[in-house]
């Protein structure tokens, strides 16, 4: 932390154990290699700070936040994405090659030297293979990439691209928080219990990316020094509720109400379990 000051704001000697990386000493590396990436990733008079790491499910996990163009953001999570997929074969005891294992209720990676518990294999075609966000005209995909440990980068695509529906849905029960994160302009984010937070969604997964785009458009409807935050995101008679308050001009104002109006229209013929488009046959 005192090595990227720039990243992690630290504060006292040492810094407050609330912000220190929670994981344990054979992960210093990739540590390592993520802040230096999103140091170099940040440009002349931005600034970001990381808020949390830890792990979940095995993998590490980074939270941030800051004032970034696009374009810097997506540098900022290809080096989350790298540093990930790095620590789901990192051996978190020594930072040798590992695999993932499954001890009592939880799962942590380990080399052959520190195994514990039951050996988690992987399906043949899928080693270190991860879904990875990957930024578009129009947002973002969610792709599969292999990643080459050795040279610690990602080193193709997988031409089975799910170009419809973000996966964030289906593969992480962090969802929720994952997206406040992923905006937190637009949410006023109790870092000690996210779940309090004002605006905090209580709704299913399958409108994952009906919020994801309304925040998006929100974003880029704002103007500068202008502010916006959720209060309230649920549901009534089973569509999609919003309540959100802030200092806009009257111009930015309609752009937000037209933003929210679409997302409720969407949500309204979209499954909130599965993000299918509902029909009389299906959801």
């Amino acid at each position: 932390m005192l090595a990227y000051p720039d990243l992690f704001h630290p504060a006292g000697d040492p810094p407050p154990a609330r912000t220190l990386p929670d994981v344990a000493d054979g992960w210093r590396d990739l540590l390592e290699r993520v802040c230096a990436r999103m140091q170099a990733a940040l440009q002349p008079g931005e600034t970001i700070r990381i808020i949390q790491i830890d792990k979940k499910s095995g993998s590490l996990r980074v939270y941030w936040r800051g004032d970034v163009t696009p374009q810097t953001a997506a540098r900022l999570y290809e080096a989350i994405a790298l540093a990930k997929a790095r620590s789901t074969c990192t051996c978190e005891s020594c930072g040798a090659e590992g695999q993932l294992c499954f001890v009592g209720s939880g799962y942590m990676i380990r080399c052959a030297a520190h195994v514990q518990g039951e050996l988690i294999p992987t399906p043949s075609g899928r080693e270190n293979v991860h879904l990875v966000r990957v930024s578009m005209a129009d947002g973002y995909r969610i792709v599969a990439r292999r990643y080459d440990r050795l040279a610690d980068r990602f080193a193709d695509e997988d031409p089975a691209v799910r170009e419809t529906r973000r996966p964030e849905t289906t593969v992480t029960a962090y969802w929720r928080i994952d997206l406040m994160q992923a905006h937190p302009k637009l949410f006023a984010i109790v870092q000690s219990k996210p779940q309090a937070s004002f605006g905090y969604p209580s709704c299913n997964a399958g409108w994952r990316d009906v919020l994801d785009q309304l925040c998006r458009r929100i974003e880029a409807a704002l103007a500068h020094n202008e502010t916006f935050k959720f209060v309230r995101i649920g549901t009534k008679l089973g569509l999609l509720w919003i309540k959100w308050e802030g200092e806009v001009s009257g111009e930015s104002r309609a752009k937000i109400e037209d933003a929210i109006s679409l997302a409720l229209q969407r949500a309204g013929s979209t499954c909130d379990i599965c993000g299918l488009e509902r029909s009389a046959s299906a959801c």
